[in-house]
């Protein structure tokens, strides 16, 4: 019995060195849980502060894209001096913001300290960085939330580009997309943008054919969602639906590629304007002199050059006269009087022969090295053999810009050479223009009427290009004309069109690979199929299309969007008087 008591009393208090091991695993779970449920919350704030920092600083970013937005958003504007009234309007904006007025803040924090503010830290431009026409603006911010500081940047570029070299297709008014066109770049539309899968074509009658919706690797800028139709048979009800103008294939747009730009934002050119711009430049002094001496107008402009004696330095050429036809041998009892006539005569028909010949020896060396701006008066041919060449020697450098001014008709025309034609220069003409056969460009090239482009391969001279802007219509004909070699292997035009007119282009028998763009002022409307195309037995037939599947298929319309035109033909490019306000992506700085 005594045994028994003395191991119970050995026993006892367990049970509380238990019960304080409990209490003690409690605390330490309970500490861990405080301590995680503080940590979290104050880990919560963090990032609350750091997000709420972030949103500071874009906000504040907003603040000054908004005040350079509003200065020069459609504000007429001189581009000869655009530079300093950029320099003198960041000194403004740094003087405003020093002053505290991009800045954001409240006083939420004690003793009167912020601890909420954001603002404008960095506003620069450095003139001699920019990029032609282009004007960049960095702006730099700074935000702080309750200690957690962000910084972020964005850039803004001003411009003085008209729109329409912005887009690899576009129209001013309707732009009407008929078949399956392939397009890589952004197009436009200032009023309607029309889809459809059915091609219309000419082949001795109007026909029609069946095939995909053109497909877009880009952006859709339209006047709003009401402003984009799709007529065919699958979809046949206005507007856009909420999957696109798309087919069971899988071809079409998309609604997401679709952005508002309201055509009172559009950038317009006045191709007569403009032409009158680019005599000033080449007579080398202002447009209000020429017009005080010359009178308004690029006609009356060209005529008073053409009279003047110094022409304000320019050169002036003309088409040496051609010996005409050789005189006609009297016969064997013609008196002496007719015989010396005739030796005459003949004489001066030799001589002709030779004046001419020299003056077209003469005349090519003058065109294929020209110094100075030139003023050619007549009708130009340039054929790879009587004239074979345009060249300036120093085109796009030095501080002038030198223009070869054609009064008359410009023919450049290679279809019966085997070698290419080369045209290095930037040219005005008042009349026509006509290019035909392999010519390669760096060329702007703006005509006051008509332009036909004919069973031409235009490449790129030097890695560049030609820009064509044309008064008058633009007649792309038969390029690659029922050419089933794949796109590959088919012509390209290396060129970006304008046109003050309509325009309408046919990818259906022909085949379009344009490298630049086309625009018109007014209606553009494209017509494509896919793959081969072969002549029917009768012109008065429709043409013989393969099925339209798209699988393996090439497109026989085709643009892709050149953006290095800017650099480029930045000389030559058509100048506004309004700019355009581009805002970049934000930076985490």
């Amino acid at each position: 019995m005594m045994m028994r008591k003395i191991r119970f009393r050995d026993e006892r208090g367990s049970a509380l060195v238990m019960v304080l091991f409990m209490v003690l695993l409690l605390t330490i779970l309970g500490t861990a849980v405080v301590a995680a449920a503080i940590g979290g919350a104050q880990r919560t704030q963090t990032r609350e502060n750091d997000v709420q920092s972030l949103h500071l600083a874009e906000k504040s970013l907003d603040e000054g894209v908004s005040y350079i937005s509003s200065a020069f958003q459609g504000r007429s504007i001189d581009p000869e001096n655009m530079d300093g009234i950029i320099q003198e309007f960041v000194m403004q904006m740094r003087g405003k913001a020093e002053d505290g007025g991009l800045t954001l803040g409240s006083e939420l924090g004690t003793d009167g300290q912020d601890q909420v503010s954001g603002k404008i830290t960095l506003i620069n431009y450095d003139s001699a960085q920019r990029k032609k026409t282009e004007y960049p603006i960095t702006l730099q911010s700074e935000a702080v939330v309750n200690g957690v500081k962000r910084k972020l940047s964005r850039q803004i570029v001003i411009d003085t580009y008209p729109d329409f070299l912005k887009y690899a297709l576009g129209s001013e008014g309707n732009l009407i997309l008929n078949g399956s066109s392939q397009i890589q770049g952004n197009i436009y539309a200032g009023n309607l943008l029309q889809l459809s899968n059915t091609a219309n074509y000419i082949h001795g009658s109007d026909y029609t054919a069946s095939t995909l919706f053109p497909s877009l690797d880009g952006e859709a800028h339209v006047q709003s969602l009401k402003s984009v139709a799709c007529a065919d048979q699958l979809m046949s009800k206005p507007p856009f639906q909420a999957e696109g103008c798309k087919s069971p294939l899988g071809d079409g747009f998309m609604l997401d590629q679709l952005l508002i730009k309201p055509h009172a934002k559009f950038v317009s050119i006045d191709v007569q304007d403009s032409f009158v711009d680019k005599l000033s430049e080449a007579a080398g002094v202002s447009r209000e002199t020429l017009q005080q001496q010359f009178g308004n107008g690029a006609s009356n402009i060209i005529k008073g050059l053409q009279e003047s004696e110094g022409s304000l330095g320019m050169l002036k050429l003309t088409m040496p006269e051609p010996p005409g036809e050789p005189p006609i041998e009297p016969g064997a009892d013609a008196d002496e009087a007719s015989k010396q006539t005739y030796e005459t005569l003949k004489d001066q028909y030799e001589q002709a022969k030779i004046d001419y010949s020299d003056g077209i020896i003469k005349l090519n060396q003058e065109l294929a090295a020209m110094k100075q701006s030139v003023l050619f008066h007549g009708n130009l041919t340039v054929d790879g053999e009587n004239i074979r060449s345009l060249t300036y020697e120093n085109k796009g450098n030095g501080n002038g810009s030198y223009w070869l001014i054609v009064d008359g008709d410009l023919t450049i025309d290679a279809h019966s050479l085997s070698k290419n034609i080369n045209i290095l220069a930037n040219i005005l003409v008042t009349g026509n223009v006509f290019i035909q056969g392999d010519i390669r460009f760096d060329s702007t090239l703006f005509t006051l009427k008509s332009t036909t482009v004919q069973d031409a391969n235009i490449r790129g001279l030097n890695g560049k290009e030609l820009v064509l802007i044309s008064a008058g219509k633009i007649l792309v004909n038969r390029v690659d004309a029922f050419n089933n070699s794949g796109a590959s292997e088919q012509n390209e035009l290396k060129a970006f069109f304008y046109t003050d007119s309509t325009a309408d282009l046919y990818g259906v028998g022909s085949t379009f690979q344009i490298k630049g763009g086309f625009f018109a002022k007014g209606d553009l409307t494209v017509n494509a199929m896919l793959g081969n195309v072969n002549r029917p037995s009768s012109s008065t037939n429709p043409l013989i299309f393969e099925p339209q599947s798209g699988v393996g298929q090439y497109h026989r319309f085709r643009v892709i969007y050149n953006k290095e035109i800017y650099n480029n033909q930045n000389l030559g490019l058509p100048k506004v008087n309004r700019v355009n306000v581009r805002v970049g992506p934000l930076k985490l700085e």
